[in-house]
């Protein structure tokens, strides 16, 4: 989630890499309607990010100031991207329903290479929102209902968590609101869905991929943190680091 967060970092035992960070505005890319999935690319030193309503792809690169963007074709929602592996210019994105191979070289050429993958269901009435790859490069996405988009409240659980193996999508989990933060440690795999309000993990086996073993490790409002939880990583002393929606701050 890129939006300004005004609040406070709660601290825990750090990472001594990460001691004394502090979150800041992105203010060179200007405003979005809805800013998601931040991806950092180091060989590049260039951050990555999609605007996911208006179906727009951006990059930046802090260090020359330069911002770029693109809109790839469709005119889709766009959920999350991810970058291929030793595959430069090479992303995987959430486009719609569709998990496709885009290509983009940065400035100005872009195109749908093929489409992986896709979540079959009426037109308009729900869309992926956030995705990751895991440690053995294994995509996780989640669908969740348009409804929100549109004004309609309570919002819907109609939508799923996937992975995306040779075959295609291959559904693990049913009855999400809202698909959101995803992070790993060993063989646990942490999920969350924002309309439950908590953040959920999950025993995984690496190879396969298959979940078992849910339960909740962090519920927002038992706790006393403002917000929604919605995007999260975790660092290498394990710790786990969820931007609050609405609660302007980054909680860990």
């Amino acid at each position: 989630m890129l939006e300004t967060i005004q609040g406070t970092i709660e601290k825990m035992s750090v990472d001594p890499e990460l001691a004394g960070v502090q979150v800041e505005e992105v203010t060179a890319a200007g405003a979005v309607q809805l800013g998601e999935g931040p991806h950092w690319i180091d060989s590049e030193q260039a951050l990555y990010w999609v605007d996911l309503l208006a179906g727009v792809l951006h990059r930046l690169h802090p260090a020359s100031g330069k911002h770029t963007s693109t809109t790839p074709p469709g005119k889709k929602s766009l959920g999350f991207v991810v970058p291929v592996f030793r595959q430069p210019h090479h992303f995987v994105v959430g486009l719609g329903l569709d998990v496709a191979l885009l290509r983009w070289d940065g400035e100005t050429q872009c195109a749908i290479e093929r489409v992986l993958g896709s979540v079959h269901a009426t037109p308009g009435s729900l869309r992926f929102n956030d995705g990751k790859a895991d440690p053995q490069g294994r995509l996780w996405a989640g669908t969740m209902s348009t409804a929100i988009d549109k004004g309609v409240d309570p919002q819907p659980e109609i939508g799923s968590l996937y992975s995306l193996e040779e075959s295609g999508v291959k559904k693990h989990v049913d009855y999400v609101g809202i698909s959101n933060g995803l992070a790993w440690r060993d063989a646990i795999m942490y999920y969350i869905d924002s309309s439950a309000g908590r953040v959920d993990a999950f025993d995984l086996e690496p190879a396969s991929g298959q979940l078992s073993g849910r339960r909740c490790v962090f519920d927002l409002q038992k706790n006393g943190v403002p917000g929604v939880p919605d995007g999260m990583t975790i660092d290498s002393v394990g710790n786990l680091w969820v931007a609050c929606f609405d609660g302007a701050q980054v909680s860990q």
